[in-house]
């Protein structure tokens, strides 16, 4: 991001990276992703990221492998152009995880101007920002996101309930757990 804002400018494109974290909950990854394909950002994320959220579902949550490879061939090719290589080497005061720093190197190698991550204590945001990337919350993000297409959004969560057989109450309170904030401004919304 050019300016030195802290806010995100929706009226322009916006690329933003998700750290594994926000793709593992499968309510967060399905409304986020959504997001994304009804064109409101265009999402990026790594091979070391798709690692990770591998060796989360595998090994934290225990979802069989089979499972696994199909989410995440799913996921290339619902979104083929998501996949950011990251060659590029960046300063490694940007994290203060250094576990982390290959989410900053994929933000870096593709202009990346929000990184969206539930760890972001895992990070330096004041370094991030001088280098043009903001830092965002799954929350954050998402209550931004609504702030600027409040209808469109909330259309996406209640064609997500639809899709799935399930009502709009009851994917917020799927979404309630990790997006609390988002789900506070769409009950707000639709009441």
């Amino acid at each position: 991001m050019a300016s030195l804002s802290n806010e995100i400018d929706f009226d322009s494109p916006v690329v933003v990276l998700l750290d594994a974290c926000t793709l593992v909950v499968s309510s967060l990854r399905d409304v986020l992703l959504r997001c994304s394909a009804a064109g409101f950002y265009q999402v990026r994320w790594s091979p070391t990221i798709l690692d990770e959220v591998r060796g989360t579902l595998s090994d934290r949550i225990s979802i069989a492998d089979n499972r696994i490879d199909h989410l995440c061939a799913a996921l290339e090719r619902a979104f083929p152009d998501a996949k950011v290589e990251c060659s590029e080497q960046v300063p490694p005061d940007l994290v203060v995880d250094a576990d982390d720093l290959h989410v900053v190197q994929a933000a870096v190698a593709d202009d990346v101007n929000v990184i969206v991550t539930a760890n972001v204590r895992h990070f330096r945001e004041d370094k991030l920002h001088d280098a043009g990337i903001l830092l965002r919350t799954p929350d954050r993000f998402l209550v931004e996101l609504f702030s600027h297409f409040p209808d469109e959004i909330a259309q996406v969560v209640v064609n997500r309930a639809s899709d799935l057989g399930d009502t709009v109450p009851e994917t917020l309170e799927f979404l309630r757990q990790h997006v609390p904030g988002f789900v506070r401004s769409l009950e707000s919304h639709l009441s």
